[in-house]
């Protein structure tokens, strides 16, 4: 019978002490940490910037429409605010209903200039 036996990693572990400490006390090899290289959004974002992409939110980008459609008031500018606000409350909500699974999604369109 083949037991599985699950890690709990908080995000930003990473390389660190702590980590190594961490999976010896699971008692799992730690080798693998310097090969480990986590996906950062905002460095993603910077390094495709970088190349000379525009790079789009796909997530904001649908927010933003789902909510102009269904509160036609936000199409003025001097709403942003509100549009803003609710884009941060819905992903903090999804993150809330996320929380501990490992779903994590990057949604980008590049476009080259």
């Amino acid at each position: 019978m083949k037991v599985i036996t699950a890690l709990f990693w908080l995000p930003g572990m990473g390389k660190s002490r702590l980590s190594k400490f961490y999976l010896n006390l699971r008692g799992r090899p730690h080798e693998g940490l310097d090969t480990f290289h986590p996906v950062i959004p905002w460095l993603t974002r910077k390094y495709a910037r970088d190349a000379g992409f525009i790079v789009l939110n796909i997530k904001r980008l649908q927010i933003f429409k789902a909510a102009r459609r269904k509160m036609p008031f936000l199409k003025f500018s001097i709403m942003n605010p509100i549009l803003w606000s609710i884009y941060f409350l819905w992903d903090f909500y999804k993150g809330i209903v996320k929380f501990g699974k490992s779903e994590a999604t990057i949604a980008y369109l590049l476009i080259k200039e």
